[in-house]
């Protein structure tokens, strides 16, 4: 398999797992690549293995993205409780 075959097919599994809104739970990075813990809301899990710079780097993209998406709902969250009028 070419590497560039592998570096589409890992992103394509990771994909996969956020469109069914998983969340990363760990990532260990070591010298052949990083293993990813992933988990669903309902309480499935899933493990992968990274090993091309490529796909880590999209990881790196995604997890950004999860974590700028969850501050965004905590702040979203936290404003509208604290515009509830008082009685």
């Amino acid at each position: 398999m070419s590497d560039y075959q592998q570096v589409l097919e890992e992103k394509a599994k990771l994909d996969g797992y956020m469109v069914r809104q998983f969340i990363f739970i760990d990532i260990e990075e070591n010298l052949s690549g990083a293993t990813v813990t992933l988990q669903h809301p309902g309480g499935e899990a899933a493990t992968v293995q990274l090993l091309t710079a490529d796909a880590r780097k999209h990881l790196t993209n995604l997890l950004i993205k999860q974590l700028a998406q969850a501050k965004a709902s905590t702040t979203a969250s936290s404003s509208s409780s604290s515009a509830a009028p008082s009685a």
